[in-house]
């Protein structure tokens, strides 16, 4: 081709408008975007905590702010010893409505819990050393 010659592109145009070049692939029209019932059902499933799961998390978020261990606010304040609670709260941040209601604490908290099950699975991995030189 010599330059400054210029050959015309042939364009074709899909029933809905849109434009298609030669050696190109159809493009989809475009769907709005769905209005109706739908995402706002999809926004009350995201806000399906109970208000015992809100208690939870508001306590672990405010924790430290109560005078004196947490195992012992805890007990006072939910009626939980460790166990059960910290079984609820791991629970609990698996819910999205969970990451609805209070976004940072649950990506802090999912991202120490990974933190935690990678270290187990390090040590788990480690071989064990028998008695001193050997």
């Amino acid at each position: 081709m010599l330059p400054g010659l210029y050959l015309p592109v042939r364009r074709t145009v899909q029933d809905d408008g849109a434009e298609v070049r030669p050696g190109s692939h159809r493009v989809p029209a475009r769907t709005p975007p769905s209005v109706g019932p739908e995402p706002f059902a999809r926004i009350e499933d995201m806000s399906e905590l109970t208000p015992r799961d809100r208690e939870i998390l508001t306590f672990e978020r405010d924790w430290w702010q109560y005078a004196g261990v947490k195992d012992t606010a805890m007990r006072e304040r939910l009626g939980l010893t460790p166990e059960p609670y910290y079984r609820a709260l791991n629970e609990i941040i698996d819910l999205p409505g969970a990451l609805a209601h209070d976004p940072l604490l649950v990506r802090r908290l999912r991202r120490q819990r990974i933190t935690r099950q990678r270290q187990r699975q390090v040590r788990r991995q480690r071989p064990l050393r028998g008695p001193a030189g050997s």
